[in-house]
């Protein structure tokens, strides 16, 4: 099936599928069969793959992250946080991306507050957000990127009206972008929409054209790029284009949607 799968996913369906029932307990053939569905952008078939193995060993972290990451990708964030709180990872390099995932699930689910007004369980959300779990196999680094948390905190002490508050939020959030903005791409768009409330328009502009030039994937920066020069259509062309994308999902939903 591995090697079909750089030729025709169909054929690796295929071959999948007929691994999981000649043996249901085939762990690995679930897996693979979950990744290419996932690769397929069928989510939901992605998801029923690995669920069925969890299932079977829901103590084992190599599967119980696939888990947790295939409930994100269909946006239940709620059962995707409480798999990981259960699921206890060996320390390892390759594991960044588990607490990745538990930091964007408490994210999007403070997102879906302050869309409900619910702006006091959103900034619970965005807390636990900036948690490093130790179960999860990675240690909080000296100076950790919570660039996203901090401006949707920022956003809700705005709205709130506590100025004093947001200004101090806001500090945070300049020490953010001077420590190197350029390093992700939710850091660039997010220091964006900080330059633009500052007033600083062409440093915004400028930050936009370096991010376009120096990224592989240019959707997210095209789509800021039109956004600033007022050009509806495109922008709305390529969110048409992303919209379904979970790696987007955040900047995709409002608020931080409408805010440029």
């Amino acid at each position: 099936g591995k090697f079909f799968e750089k030729i025709d996913n169909n054929y690796s369906l295929k071959d999948f599928n007929h691994a999981v029932k000649l043996d249901n307990k085939n762990w690995r053939a679930w897996l693979m069969l979950a990744n290419l569905y996932e690769k397929m952008g069928d989510y939901q078939n992605s998801l029923k793959s690995v669920e069925a193995i969890y299932k079977q060993r829901p103590n084992d972290y190599i599967i119980s992250v696939p888990y947790a990451k295939a409930l994100f990708k269909i946006g239940n964030y709620s059962k995707s946080i409480s798999v990981l709180n259960k699921t206890v990872v060996l320390p390892n390099e390759g594991m960044g991306e588990v607490r990745e995932y538990y930091n964007n699930a408490h994210i999007m689910l403070a997102i879906e507050k302050i869309n409900q007004n619910k702006l006091q369980e959103a900034i619970i959300h965005l807390n636990k957000a900036r948690l490093w779990p130790e179960s999860l196999g990675s240690g909080k680094p000296y100076d950790p990127d919570e660039i996203v948390s901090d401006y949707l905190e920022w956003y809700i002490w705005n709205k709130l009206e506590e100025k004093e508050k947001a200004t101090e939020i806001l500090l945070k959030l300049d020490h953010q972008i001077k420590k190197g903005a350029k390093r992700s791409r939710r850091n660039t768009l997010l220091t964006v929409l900080i330059l633009r409330e500052e007033g600083k328009n062409k440093e915004a502009l400028k930050l936009v054209q370096d991010w376009i030039e120096k990224s592989d994937n240019k959707d997210l920066a095209n789509r800021t790029m039109a956004l600033l020069k007022g050009d509806d259509k495109q922008a709305k062309m390529i969110f048409e284009k992303i919209k379904d994308i979970p790696e987007y999902r955040i900047f995709l939903s409002e608020p931080l949607k409408s805010l440029l």
